[in-house]
C-alpha cells in the first residue's frame, strides 16, 4: 500500500446541508468554454452535451448502455483560481432514487484542490434528495490563492445544465492535464461506474485520476457492461488510449456469456488498437463467498477462463495483453467492503484503487 504525505494548505471550511450558494457577486461559467478542461469524455461532443459514448454511434447500443452514457460518472472539471469560494448550479436529468447509493454519490459534484499526486478534498454538494436542481456553495477558503481545482460529477445521474460561480474580478486559468498519448480507458459494471461511492471522488477510477498523471475515461454501465461486439465496435472508435482495462465479468454471470463475449471483444479492440496495452482484470469477491462455496467456485471458473484467454493471446503473440487476478484486490477482510455484498464502499474502491495503481503505472511506462 502506498503512504503519500504532502503539506496541506488552506483547508476549506465545511459547507452545511442544503446551505444555498451566499447571495454575493458570483459571475456564473460555463465549463465547456475556455479556461476550463472537460476531462473523462472520449468523443467529442458539442457545448451542452456530457456523454460517455458517441452521440451518434454507427451501430445501436444496448439500451442500458445508450442510457446511462449520460451518467456523467469519471468526467471531470479542472480549472486555476484564486477564488475563496466556489459555487456551482445544477440542473440533473433526474432525482435520487438508488436504495442503496447516496445522493451525494448518484447526484453529487465534489471537489479538489491540488496537483496531480497531492489532491485534497475540499468539499460536496448538499441538497435535497427530491430536487432536480441545486444552487449550492460547494467550498469554501480561508484565503484568496490560487489553486488547482478538480470537480468530480454525479456518478449515476446526467446533467442537463452545470454552471461554476466563482467570485467577480477573481483570477481564472487553465489547468495543467494530462496529455491524451497517456488516456487509459476502463470498461465495465456499476463497480467500475462508481456503485456504491459516497461521493464521486471516491469512485476507484478517480482515486486513480488523483495519483497518476493520467486520463481515466469510465465506460461502466451499472448491469450493462456485458461484452457486446457492438459496444466493442463503438469504443473502438476512440483513438488508441495509452491502456485499456476490461473488468466487466461481474454482469457476464454465466460462464458460457463470458465465453462467448471476451475473444471477440479483444479481437476487435486489437484490430483497431495494435500498440494499446490491455489489462484484463477479473472480479473482485463477493462477501457471500464467505458462506456460498458455490459462488466462489463460479468466480473461480471465470476467473480461469480469463487467465487462460490472456495467455493463449500472449502465447500467439501479443505481448501487449495482461492478466490481473481480482481476487486479492479487497483484501483478506473483502465482506466489509462493500454496501449490499456486491457494491463497493468508499473502502472497497480505496483497496482496488491500491492494487490497480501500481500495474497500470507500469502498463504506462511500456
Amino acid at each position: 500500500m502506498t503512504t503519500r504525505t504532502h503539506k496541506r494548505k488552506s483547508a476549506p471550511t465545511p459547507v452545511a446541508a442544503t446551505t444555498p450558494a451566499p447571495k454575493e457577486d458570483l459571475h456564473w461559467h460555463s465549463p465547456w468554454e475556455p479556461p476550463f478542461r472537460i476531462l473523462g469524455l472520449g468523443w467529442e461532443m458539442p457545448a451542452g452535451s456530457l456523454r460517455r459514448m458517441p452521440l451518434k454511434p454507427a451501430e445501436t447500443l444496448p439500451e442500458g448502455v445508450d442510457v446511462q452514457a449520460w451518467h456523467t460518472a469519471g468526467v471531470q472539471i479542472r480549472f486555476r483560481t484564486d477564488a475563496a469560494r466556489i459555487s456551482v448550479r445544477v440542473k440533473l436529468k433526474g432525482v435520487h432514487g438508488m436504495d442503496h447509493l447516496t445522493a451525494t454519490g448518484q447526484c453529487g459534484i465534489d471537489a479538489y484542490i491540488g496537483p496531480t499526486g497531492a489532491m485534497t478534498f475540499a468539499g460536496v454538494t448538499r441538497f435535497s434528495r427530491a430536487a432536480d436542481a441545486y444552487q449550492v456553495t460547494l467550498c469554501a477558503f480561508p484565503t484568496a490563492e490560487r489553486r488547482t481545482v478538480t470537480l468530480n460529477l454525479p456518478l449515476y445521474q446526467g446533467l442537463d445544465d452545470l454552471a461554476i460561480g466563482l467570485p467577480s474580478g477573481c483570477h481564472l486559468a487553465a489547468a495543467p492535464c494530462p496529455p491524451k498519448s497517456r488516456r487509459i480507458v476502463v470498461y465495465g459494471t456499476s463497480i467500475t461506474q462508481g456503485g456504491c461511492a459516497s461521493r464521486p471522488g471516491m469512485a476507484y477510477t478517480n482515486i486513480l485520476s488523483r495519483r497518476i498523471d493520467a486520463e481515466f475515461i469510465t465506460l461502466g454501465f451499472s448491469g450493462s457492461g456485458r461484452g457486446e461486439p457492438e459496444v466493442a465496435r463503438a469504443i473502438a472508435t476512440l483513438p488508441p488510449p495509452a491502456v485499456f482495462v476490461m473488468d466487466y465479468e461481474a454482469n457476464c454471470h454465466a460462464i458460457e456469456n463470458l465465453r462467448r463475449t471476451l475473444p471477440v471483444f479483444l479481437a476487435i479492440l486489437r484490430r483497431c488498437w495494435p500498440r494499446t496495452q490491455i489489462l484484463v482484470v477479473s472480479k473482485v469477491p463477493y462477501a457471500r463467498e464467505a458462506y456460498d462455496a458455490d459462488a466462489r467456485e463460479r468466480r473461480l471458473v471465470n476467473r480461469a477462463f480469463q487467465r487462460q484467454t490472456v495467455a493463449r493471446l500472449r502465447r500467439a503473440g501479443d505481448s501487449r495483453i495482461t492478466f490481473l487476478d481480482g481476487s486479492n484486490l479487497l483484501g483478506r477482510d473483502y465482506t466489509e467492503c462493500s454496501v449490499d455484498g456486491a457494491h463497493q464502499t468508499d473502502l472497497g474502491f480505496m483497496r482496488m484503487a491500491n492494487g490497480l495503481e501500481q500495474p497500470l503505472r507500469r502498463l504506462l511506462a511500456r
